[in-house]
């Protein structure tokens, strides 16, 4: 979930929503479909495949009718049994106990109600941790066609599949209960759809190597290993042996190998995130600074680096007693890519309503990452004159600061949000990354520094600040009121943002008053019914950046 607190708009609801097409999420869409819920599948592949076409097609089962046809005998506690002795105790008793109990049932409602060809695969003796012969298949198939008759069997069941559909978040409402979803298609158009019941079927994270090494690190590093053997003159496998190490705890040994790939493959940027990466893990700022500078340096065109100093930069603002980096200074006169960076860098975003960040992010996209209170921030026009005319008067006290964890993203991130309904944005720091005591402190010292740097960058004048509503466009008496809360700090510029109209196509940009301008884009991230872009409309917004800049009269 995005975090932004505008409800919700769905082109439709089904009843029931499920993500991935492999057989987990036909299974569940045949189950579905026999309570007689109309079901939607949605997929991210164009033709699926996943796991399932990997695999043989197999299901271990214990007590089905196929067995007992074979004069086998075995039941749920026997495989039960079987599965924590393989394991030896270490997989989830309760999942172990759930799969025990219900795959002969589901292997035998396969069979007999959707004509699934399972029969008990003899070749498969009693062996791999298992006490009784309990495979299951369709003879001379394997996943790779049992997927196919999956989908053929849930299709003619009445359930719809949308195929090129990826899963980008989910929507919950007030009681935590999941409402909707946001799919991506293959051109980035996104959609949302709205759901009685979600259920996810995306399978494990064998496909995802940054899960294997968190959760199976011995087992990747010695694949990694394997790789570096046999390809010694890419840095890959080095890189991969490298995190490895890491992630067991051998930072020693991991920094001097990353040192050696370095030394030895130059040009190989993600040796220099991974050796950056290591000083975040320990929280050296300053020392994370310094790598992540040098890679910016060595790869001036990876966006990726920039916006990793910013998140040092972020950080050092919250230590206790230290001191913030330096601003980044100016770039080239002539670097072509660089000035535009550095126009962009004269604007200072005040937030906005609906996907607040989205200036933030149209910065991002030319390397620009200023400091900024506001920049990622969601702020309604009641929360950004009411926080500009009392100076910003509570932010980043206790009793006005949530610090929560959003977990409704792949991975754990921490929020804050003031508690006066404003100013929700992300910590860009990771649940796995720094203890919530920790993290509660320093976001609070945080705010507290942004919140004075932002005012002295109004008391200075030097900036453009930005602020635009998606929602709908301020009445003349709203923007005089915002205008002068802005010029209350000094001769500032306030640059309001709205949709064109007739009178005034994308990139106009207007003086309408001294310190106030006004300027009109095709389209924002968000649309007025709520539906999102992939992207910010970057072209609009360097246009009107261009000449909001000309009419402060600034060189550009």
């Amino acid at each position: 979930m995005s975090g932004d607190p505008t409800p919700p708009r769905f082109e439709f609801t089904v009843p029931v929503l499920i993500a991935g097409g492999g057989a987990c999420g036909m299974v569940a869409a045949l189950a579905a479909r026999d309570q007689g819920a109309e079901t939607l599948v949605i997929e991210q592949d164009a033709a699926p495949r996943g796991t399932t076409s990997m695999s043989q097609g197999l299901i271990c089962a214990a007590g089905t009718n196929a067995q007992r046809r074979a004069g086998v005998e075995d039941s749920p506690g026997v495989f039960f049994d079987d599965i924590i002795a393989k394991t030896r105790g270490l997989t989830d008793p309760v999942l172990a106990r759930t799969i025990a109990d219900n795959a002969g049932a589901c292997v035998d409602w396969l069979t007999d109600s959707h004509d699934v060809p399972f029969e008990l695969d003899i070749r498969f003796r009693a062996a791999y941790g298992h006490s009784r012969a309990r495979v299951h298949g369709w003879p001379g198939h394997g996943g790779v066609d049992l997927l196919p008759l999956l989908h053929a069997r849930a299709e003619g069941a009445g359930a719809d599949v949308m195929l090129g559909a990826r899963l980008i978040q989910a929507f919950a409402g007030e009681d935590g209960a999941v409402v909707g979803v946001e799919i991506e298609r293959p051109d980035g158009a996104r959609e949302r759809i709205g759901c009685q019941a979600l259920v996810m079927a995306m399978g494990g994270f064998a496909a995802n190597p940054a899960m294997v090494g968190r959760h199976m690190p011995e087992a990747a590093a010695a694949g990694y290993r394997a790789v570096a053997a046999r390809f010694p003159d890419e840095p890959g496998g080095f890189i991969g042996a490298a995190q490895m190490l890491a992630a067991t705890g051998r930072i020693a040994e991991a920094e001097d190998a990353l040192r050696d790939v370095i030394a030895r493959f130059p040009a190989a940027a993600p040796a220099y995130t991974a050796y950056a990466e290591l000083a975040m893990h320990r929280q050296d700022w300053p020392e994370a600074l310094a790598r992540w500078t040098a890679a910016h340096q060595r790869f001036p065109d990876d966006k990726a680096f920039a916006q990793r100093i910013f998140d040092v930069r972020l950080n050092l603002a919250g230590e206790e007693g230290g001191a913030p980096a330096p601003a980044e200074a100016a770039s080239a006169d002539d670097d072509p890519r660089a000035a535009l960076r550095d126009l962009v860098m004269q604007f200072e975003s005040l937030g906005g309503r609906g996907i607040g960040c989205e200036f933030g992010m149209f910065q991002r996209e030319f390397g620009a990452e200023p400091l900024g209170l506001l920049r990622w921030a969601d702020m309604p026009y009641e929360g950004i004159v009411q926080a500009l005319e009392t100076r910003f008067a509570g932010v980043g006290l206790p009793e006005n600061t949530s610090v929560f964890v959003n977990r409704e993203n792949g991975r754990p991130e921490y929020c804050t949000r003031d508690l006066r309904g404003f100013m929700f944005m992300r910590a860009f720091v990771y649940e796995d990354e720094m203890p919530m005591e920790r993290m509660a402190k320093q976001a609070l010292r945080r705010l507290a520094y942004l919140k004075d740097k932002l005012i002295a960058d109004l008391e200075a004048g030097s900036k453009i600040f930005v602020w635009r509503c998606t929602e709908r466009d301020l009445t003349e008496a709203e923007i005089a009121r915002l205008h002068q809360a802005v010029r209350s700090y000094g001769d500032n510029f306030l640059f309001y943002v709205r949709r064109q109209d007739d009178a005034h196509p994308n990139g106009t940009v207007e003086q309408a008053a001294p310190g106030l301008l006004i300027g009109y884009i095709d389209r924002f991230k968000m649309s007025p019914e709520g539906v999102l872009a992939s992207a910010p409309a970057s072209a609009s917004w360097l246009e009107l950046c261009r000449r909001a800049a000309e009419h402060a009269r600034w060189k550009v």
